[in-house]
């Protein structure tokens, strides 16, 4: 019984020795373990083998389970599986916080102009501009008369130089007057009496004081004096507010101006001025 019972416990240990030989013992053993098992199986051998006169007993009950052994090494990991499905998305988070501005890029280029936009509003007037010179005072008109008179408006071009002794003629036209008679005729549009005459005259060069006269020319053929100056300044005026003389529509007259002899002749001289018809 006793031999029986020995030779399970060292099958027990036999069997478990292979099998941590196998799983977790390396190829090269330790020598104590190698000479241990060499005897193991020796007496192994021996308890086996029944003698001839030995008979076998009934087996026992089975012995206790012995401890467990000790981990063995990790083993060599395996070959990577295959990448398993995506998984379903996660809820989105909340928004994170605003990063740091980031540096300006360059400048663009310039695009095309705009439509024009509407005007805008006037601005507030400007200040007055400073109050000019007064200018000279024109010739003084005729006097009325209850309103049943006309006049009638005479004007000359500039006359760049003037001649010693000379007679020239002028009326309603704006050119330098001429020395031939009845060219710059002035037409009376309804019959009255010449009541009133005012010339006036300007000089580049205002020339000496000799006596310098004015009249009337009626169709050519008769004149009216105006008045005879004597004067050395750029302006001049000649005038009459006492005259008679009687026209008829249809009639016309000029101005005639009989020069003296100057000392100085007056240059660049305009010329323009009223009559007065009752």
């Amino acid at each position: 019984m006793k031999r029986l019972l020995l030779l399970i416990g060292l099958l027990f240990v036999f069997l478990s020795a292979t099998a941590f030989e196998s799983n977790n013992v390396p190829k090269h053993k330790h020598p104590e373990y190698e000479k241990a098992i060499k005897s193991l199986e020796m007496t192994t051998k021996r308890v086996s083998k029944p003698s001839a006169s030995s008979t076998v007993g009934i087996s026992g009950p089975p012995g206790p389970e012995g401890k467990q052994g000790p981990i063995g090494p990790q083993g060599i990991p395996g070959e990577k599986g295959p990448q398993g499905e995506q998984g379903h998305q996660g809820y989105e988070g909340s928004p994170g916080k605003d990063g740091a501005p980031g540096t300006p890029g360059a400048k663009g280029d310039k695009g095309d102009p705009g439509d024009q936009g509407p005007p805008g509003n006037d601005g507030a007037p400007g200040t007055p501009g400073a109050k000019g010179d007064q200018g000279e005072q024109g010739i003084q008109g005729p006097p009325g008369s209850g309103g049943l008179g006309y006049a009638l408006r005479l004007v000359t071009a500039s006359q760049s130089t003037t001649t010693d002794s000379q007679t020239v003629y002028w009326g309603g036209m704006a050119v330098a007057p001429s020395t031939t008679a009845a060219r710059w005729r002035v037409y009376i549009p309804k019959a009255g009496t010449i009541k009133t005459a005012y010339l006036f005259s300007y000089a580049g060069t205002a020339g000496t004081n000799e006596n310098w006269s004015t009249y009337i020319r009626l169709n050519n053929t008769s004149d009216t004096l105006i008045q005879t100056l004597a004067a050395n300044t750029n302006a001049r005026v000649w005038s009459n507010t006492n005259l008679n003389i009687s026209v008829v529509a249809g009639d016309y007259i000029e101005i005639k101006e009989v020069f003296p002899a100057w000392a100085t002749n007056p240059a660049t001289v305009t010329r323009n001025g009223v009559i007065y018809i009752e």
